[in-house]
């Protein structure tokens, strides 16, 4: 996966993005059928807790379709989020999202996650697993 990442701090706000591409194999574990069957990746999303509070999206744009694959099950809103991960250590809050993707599919994925307040350290991380 190759990723690109900026941090921006204007005011009283700050931003983190995230650009990244990845792509799978067309003979992808889980795939159930040749014709794009069940294929679901858990996408966990963490970050400073104020990240949830104006929010933030994952989007997974296939790049032969221009389709987000969040977009299908209702979007990969961090505000709104249903599955919610939560780390007492450190503070972070977070979300798994499950997303069925297309085996042998090239994706773009963006993340950005948007805070009420000047975070110095403040950070957002993905990570992935693959279907089971």
């Amino acid at each position: 996966m190759r990723r690109y990442s900026e941090d921006s701090k204007k005011g009283k706000t700050t931003a983190r993005r995230m650009i990244f591409t990845f792509a799978l194999d067309a003979a992808a574990e889980g795939e159930s059928s040749s014709d794009g069957g069940l294929n679901f990746w858990k996408f966990r999303v963490m970050g400073h807790a104020s990240f949830w509070r104006l929010g933030g999206i994952l989007a997974l744009v296939n790049k032969a379709t221009n389709v987000d694959a969040c977009a299908i099950r209702g979007g990969c809103d961090m505000r709104n989020c249903v599955n919610k991960q939560k780390n007492e250590f450190s503070g972070a809050q977070g979300c798994i999202f499950d997303v069925n993707l297309l085996a042998g599919g090239a994706y773009i994925g963006y993340l950005y996650g948007a805070s009420d307040v000047v975070i110095e350290v403040g950070r957002c991380r993905l990570t992935l697993s693959n279907p089971h």
